[in-house]
């Protein structure tokens, strides 16, 4: 989402789109096969393994995060709005 955020406000700051994680993972093939198989005890380790690997990507892009909040603070100081649009689970 927030990779969407900063395509979409248009922020010169990144350089590409890979600074920003924008790996279309979601596309791709599901490493999780044969769910069936697997117990509920396995399915869970595996959805809190995935979910570790979000504070580190959000680590990563600190910075530009900060110059996404430090560039939209001015332009709402200006009388600028923010649109907060997504799709998907909330979290």
């Amino acid at each position: 989402m927030l990779a969407y955020l900063f395509l979409k406000i248009g922020l010169s700051y990144l350089k590409s789109s890979k600074e920003i994680c924008m790996d279309r993972i979601t596309e791709s093939a599901s490493p999780h096969r044969h769910l069936e198989q697997k117990s509920s005890l396995e399915i869970l380790q595996a959805i809190n393994q995935e979910d570790h690997k979000i504070p580190n990507m959000v680590a990563k892009i600190i910075p530009a995060i900060e110059s996404m909040v430090e560039a939209v603070f001015e332009k709402m100081k200006e009388g600028g709005r923010l649109f907060y649009i997504g799709a998907g689970t909330s979290g």
